[in-house]
């Protein structure tokens, strides 16, 4: 989804986005010269990086690089051009190492497990675990598994180090117990409030006399109004009044609960008026756990909303015959590449007792290591080169990749 912020804005966000790792080990074994992190490097690496112009390299250095990608994009990295042509401008080629959101915490796990680190890992949230928290990059880095970033930011990253400086509470987000800031951020404060929208089929509430639904129980009625009914003309029995994805951030029904009086999130875990609250144990989310449970019971919720992927779950959304009544989706641009389908918003429901409310976050860090490096990093100088480069010469309205996580 393409946004328009400002200039200084732009250059982070694609830093959030920038596809980054580092060369592997020359065959040099002079070893007068420290870098910046205080990694021993060879005299050769010197002699072959420029700390200015173009190319980065002298000789070419291969970058390594792991992470997690939307499974919307269907072509590896080495096959776009903007790469290729990034390449022969730098003199820096990457090799990547990508999977699939879905495979990712597997594939994660595996890496630390083996001890056979790439150079750098890469993605939105590329260290968050299980639970959804970052504390992992934090934890990691304390062991020496990867290298704090700081000196480097200040040495080939002024406008980023001008803009914390500028927004120290950024810098408090981002910097570890040590002190050490491990990972470049993923920062964009023209972020929608509103990352998870309900979706309605236009086309399916016009066929059955009904108007895009204002309350919980006008959704049950229009849902009812769905089943069984062969909507879309194909002469199936294969219409799903509603979809989601369980605990999926962008495709799920957390803002939902909010029209039982108490909103919810994957973690069950939020702050209300500076009180922590664990969700699971207030009578609202049992209230909204009964009429959900009544929906899907009456076959009005796909009853694969707890299994399917992201991949089943867009192609169902997005089939050539509709077959989805209503979604959950981050926008229609992000699901189908335009606005011009027969879907329109729900507004947030009035719930039995008149609750109306809806998940907003505000713009900002989204992100505490979007690029990280590790300790088998042996030119983190060069990487760090290559994210200013990149962020120069790609506008935010060409940005080949969106969040990737």
């Amino acid at each position: 989804m393409k946004r328009s912020v400002n200039a200084v804005l732009c250059m982070i966000l694609v830093l959030s986005l920038a596809l980054v790792g580092c060369g592997k080990k020359d065959d040099a074994t002079d070893t007068n010269s420290t870098s910046q992190t205080g990694k021993t490097v060879e005299k050769e690496t010197d002699d072959n990086f420029n700390k200015t112009g173009l190319p980065i390299v002298n000789e070419p250095v291969t970058l390594r690089i792991a992470g997690a990608k939307n499974q919307n994009i269907s072509k590896s990295y080495d096959e776009l051009k903007f790469f290729k042509d990034l390449e022969e401008k730098t003199n820096v080629h990457i090799e990547w190492d990508i999977t699939p959101n879905e495979g990712w915490q597997e594939k994660k796990s595996l890496i630390f497990a083996s001890g056979d680190l790439p150079d750098a890992f890469y993605g939105m949230w590329v260290l968050q675990n299980a639970a959804y928290s970052e504390n992992d990059l934090f934890t990691y880095g304390e062991q020496g598994i990867l290298l704090p970033l700081e000196d480097l930011m200040k040495e080939y990253a002024p406008n980023l180090t001008n803009f914390l400086d500028e927004n120290k509470h950024y810098i408090k987000d981002i910097t570890a117990p040590d002190g050490h800031i491990y990972g470049l951020p993923g920062i964009d404060e023209s972020s929608p409030a509103v990352t998870e929208a309900f979706f309605m089929n236009t086309d399916w509430l016009e066929k059955v006399g009904k108007e895009i639904p204002t309350t919980t129980d006008e959704l049950y009625d229009v849902l009812k109004a769905f089943k069984g009914k062969d909507l879309n003309g194909n002469g199936k029995d294969d219409e799903i009044p509603m979809s989601f994805i369980f605990n999926n951030g962008n495709k799920g029904i957390y803002s939902l609960f909010g029209s039982f009086g108490r909103l919810d999130t994957r973690t069950h875990i939020l702050l209300d008026d500076e009180k922590v609250v664990f969700t699971a144990m207030e009578p609202e989310y049992k209230e909204a756990i009964e009429y959900f449970h009544k929906l899907f019971a009456e076959g009005l919720i796909d009853q694969e909303a707890f299994t399917h992927d992201n991949k089943v779950y867009d192609s169902k959304v997005k089939n050539e015959e509709p077959i989805v009544g209503s979604f959950v989706a981050w926008g229609l641009n992000s699901m189908f590449g335009t606005t011009e389908v027969d879907y329109a918003p729900v507004l947030p429901l009035k719930g039995p007792k008149g609750d109306q409310k809806w998940s907003r976050r505000a713009g900002g860090l989204r992100s505490k290591g979007a690029f990280v490096l590790t300790s088998a990093c042996e030119h983190p100088e060069v990487a760090m080169r290559w994210a200013m480069n990149y962020m120069k010469k790609i506008p935010l309205f060409n940005l080949i990749v969106d969040y990737m996580v």
